[in-house]
């Protein structure tokens, strides 16, 4: 028997969201997984790097080294691509759309904005950036609407092409987390687990070694903690072109004894590592809606956090401290100020119970079907 879909959204990404890595990847997986329990199908256009999956594919070639391959990839093969006449297309960055938008004019089409996508590209040269922004104001121009994770990203955006937005549908759908992994465990045996020491004060941060995340300004924070509190360890958990560097560094500032770095971690661990932490820090220089923020709030931790994307959203003087960016000062006093406060951890249960992927999925269904509504288009 033929199944009955509510609705229909292709995705396309440069990656196959079932494997692990990227805020991205891990938005569409888990946004995927919920619509598909609420009979959406779901149509992933990328490579396909997983053997079984319960999701469609349209297999984009194997694994691109790089965005603009994937880009050259979709321009070749998004003319021969068939979809549904009702399928929605949601693409996680302007120029992935821009091929659809040449080649699929009849469908609904958008994108989802994860971040300040145009300032990675800023750091690849003058060249890529000018090529980006034109292909970024066609695409947006040309889009039906833009699904935002975040406030700021919504703030960037519209500041920097409100021409552009002035009738745009839009939302702002952030991140969830799923609050049945996520939860508060026993920390004494989670450290048994992880093998974390049972007799330290533990910070942890967590996130792919790129510049971006600023893990210099961990360590050099972490170098002041200690300089007041020896009983302290910092866990880094993740894996990136910086490690090496980040490494060197810890020697250099003499914190190496105090530190961990646990590489990548399968994802079914991580809320042991959560669990067997105090305290959550994040130092980025630039964010959308960092999810591990609110996986470490559903564990009952209490976050430390550059001020970035939609945190400010989340922390609150209740859930942790918003510090400046590169301010190893402020860093270094919340953390060991928050090392001793005590903290609710049942307002932060509380907060994390409005922030599940249920309740996102919720708001995107409803704004999908106004859009299939206001156009005329006719669920097959």
């Amino acid at each position: 028997m033929k199944q009955e879909y509510k609705m229909k959204i292709a995705f396309v990404l440069s990656r196959d969201p079932l494997t692990s890595g990227g805020g991205v990847r891990s938005y569409i997986k888990n946004v995927s997984l919920e619509l598909l329990k609420r009979k959406v199908k779901i149509t992933i256009i990328s490579p396909k790097e997983t053997k079984n999956s319960v999701f469609e594919y349209i297999d984009i070639g194997s694994k691109p080294k790089n965005n603009i391959v994937f880009l050259l990839r979709l321009l070749i093969k998004a003319p021969f691509i068939k979809l549904a006449s009702d399928s929605i297309i949601c693409a996680n960055r302007a120029d992935f759309l821009f091929p659809f938008v040449l080649f699929h004019k009849n469908r609904l089409k958008g994108i989802l904005i994860h971040g300040t996508q145009y300032e990675g590209v800023k750091e690849k040269g003058k060249i890529f950036d000018i090529i980006y922004s034109y292909i970024e104001k066609f695409a947006i121009k040309n889009s039906d609407f833009i699904i935002f994770v975040c406030k700021q990203s919504e703030r960037d955006y519209k500041h920097k092409y409100p021409f552009l937005f002035k009738n745009k549908r839009s939302i702002i759908i952030p991140v969830g987390i799923d609050t049945n992994n996520f939860r508060v465990l026993n920390k004494e045996k989670c450290r048994k687990i992880t093998k974390l020491p049972l007799n330290k004060k533990i910070i942890i941060s967590v996130g792919r070694f790129n510049p971006e995340k600023r893990y210099d300004l961990a360590l050099k924070s972490f170098q002041k903690v200690l300089n007041k509190n020896k009983n302290c360890l910092l866990v880094l958990v993740g894996e990136g072109p910086e490690r090496n560097k980040i490494e060197s560094l810890s020697k250099q500032l003499d914190v190496n004894n105090n530190l961990i770095f646990t590489g990548l971690i399968d994802h079914n661990l991580m809320p042991y590592y959560l669990n067997s932490a105090d305290i959550f820090l994040l130092c980025s220089d630039r964010e959308g809606s960092p999810n591990v923020i609110k996986e470490a709030l559903a564990c009952g931790l209490p976050i430390i956090s550059a001020k970035v994307g939609d945190v400010s959203e989340v922390i609150t003087k209740y859930t942790g401290v918003l510090v400046d960016k590169d301010n190893i000062n402020m860093l270094s006093n919340a953390i060991l100020n928050a090392i001793v406060k005590k903290w609710n951890q049942k307002y932060m249960l509380e907060k994390a119970r409005q922030l599940t992927w249920g309740m996102m999925v919720k708001k995107m269904i409803v704004f999908y079907d106004k859009l299939l509504k206001e156009s005329n288009i006719t669920v097959q």
